[in-house]
């Protein structure tokens, strides 16, 4: 699963980021530190393309590995975005005005996402996120690797979800026994009233 958090400069985006990476056991890669290992610091539109292309690879690397990977970076335009083309996107909505000019002019505000952060509370944040994600990724897993399906989740994580699993499939077999067992009930009983009727009438 490929998640991307982005947001103006200074929004919160790394932060969030960093909260939410323990809580999936994601890898991690920030926009920053990649455009350093690149050395490339052009922020022209054609710039902001080629950094989403190039956070882009480094994510379905890391996905094809069967891994949760966030990225964080600012991704400023549809064309990025699409560039980049998210499982799950985080929009961090705290500032309305970044740091840079040139970013804030450039900077479209996303038309469709999953989640809107509006506040810097990060941690109360990450812990929502999470706890919504974390469904999804494993029906995913369920659904695409069976056998070894909890491998990179870790063992905190993946046994949480095994649990939580367990406790989801019994209650969906109680709900279904309960809509079998009472009107079967309602039948038993009403044919033994009648019974009982016609023995009376007999008596």
């Amino acid at each position: 699963m490929k998640i991307l958090v982005m947001g103006l400069p200074g929004s919160g985006k790394t932060t969030l980021a960093s909260k939410l990476v323990p809580l999936l056991n994601a890898k991690w890669l920030n926009g920053d530190k990649i455009r350093k290992q690149a050395n490339d610091w052009d922020f022209s539109l054609e710039g902001r393309k080629k950094q989403a292309k190039r956070m882009a690879d480094l994510a379905n690397k890391y996905k094809s590995e069967g891994h949760i990977v966030i990225s964080d970076f600012i991704c400023p335009t549809e064309k990025a975005r699409k560039l980049f083309a998210p499982d799950i996107l985080i929009w961090v909505d705290t500032i309305t005005q970044g740091r840079f000019e040139d970013t804030n002019k450039m900077f479209v505000r996303p038309e469709k996402f999953d989640f809107r952060v509006t506040t810097k509370n990060a941690h109360v944040w990450a812990k929502q996120i999470a706890d919504k994600i974390l469904p999804l990724v494993l029906i995913l897993i369920i659904l695409i690797t069976p056998t070894s399906s909890f491998a990179y989740l870790g063992p905190g994580v993946g046994g949480g979800m095994i649990a939580a699993t367990i406790g989801v499939i019994v209650a969906i077999f109680a709900a279904l026994f309960g809509l079998i067992w009472f009107p079967v009930k309602r039948l038993l009983k009403k044919r033994k009233e009648k019974k009982e009727n016609k023995q009376n009438k007999v008596d």
